[in-house]
């Protein structure tokens, strides 16, 4: 079984029948230029919108808002309330979702040396960026987004995203979608890409046969279509 099926979908005149299937693949790599429906598409995924036409799966079951154990969604924005701590803001998040693995989380929070009695508003953008990581990361939904969680950081904090998501998605029983412009850096990590241009696919590929069956990486493939 498939983890998410599109099926002649259509999103007002953002998408444009996309059909497609993406295995259980760990590490899904969406890209493609401003524009191009990737945040409306993540939008759909999660349940947050509904397509005007077409069907969407996901292990199976036709997606809805009512499904959130199914899926943990960060969208592009900053979300997190600046007068809560980092540890507030642990608490609230295991109180909205009963998915929730709060010992997870607190060890992130170590890991990554963030303070819990700082308030969201004191920390920097990157640790504002890595606190999203951890609460969602810190879910056990089978699907795990991520809008664009590096946009605007510096190389370092980027790095230090990429394997937190790495290392402590638990790809066994997830797999993790992440959004984003920065494909040289997260290349190395992706297991499947799907590439969207005007809103139309042109490609949902596993990067190792994509590499092995047109000699180009990820990159390339986003040149190609670009130029």
């Amino acid at each position: 079984m498939s983890l998410i099926t599109f099926e002649q979908v259509h999103y007002k005149k953002v998408l444009h029948d996309l059909s497609f299937s993406v295995p259980h693949a760990g590490i899904i790599g969406l890209i493609g230029a401003n524009g191009s429906g990737k945040s409306t598409l993540l939008h759909l995924i999660a349940g947050l919108a509904r397509p005007s036409q077409g069907r969407i799966c996901l292990n199976g079951q036709m997606i809805s808002r009512h499904r959130r154990e199914l899926v943990a969604f960060s969208p592009e924005h900053e979300w997190l309330y600046p007068f809560n701590t980092v540890q507030q803001s642990i608490r609230l998040a295991a109180g909205l979702n009963t998915d929730f693995q709060n010992d997870k989380a607190e060890a992130l929070m170590h890991r990554f040396q963030l303070d819990g009695s700082k308030r969201v508003e004191q920390l920097s953008k990157g640790n504002r960026a890595k606190l999203q990581a951890i609460l969602t990361l810190s879910r056990s939904a089978p699907l795990l987004i991520m809008d664009e969680p590096l946009s605007g950081l510096d190389p370092i904090t980027r790095e230090h995203l990429l394997e937190m998501m790495a290392e402590h998605t638990e790809l066994e029983k997830q797999s993790i979608i992440v959004s984003t412009h920065e494909v040289a850096e997260i290349e190395l990590y992706l297991d499947h890409l799907i590439f969207l241009q005007e809103g139309r696919l042109l490609v949902s590929e596993n990067v190792e046969n994509l590499r092995e069956s047109r000699n180009m990486s990820v990159l390339d493939v986003m040149r190609e279509a670009l130029l």
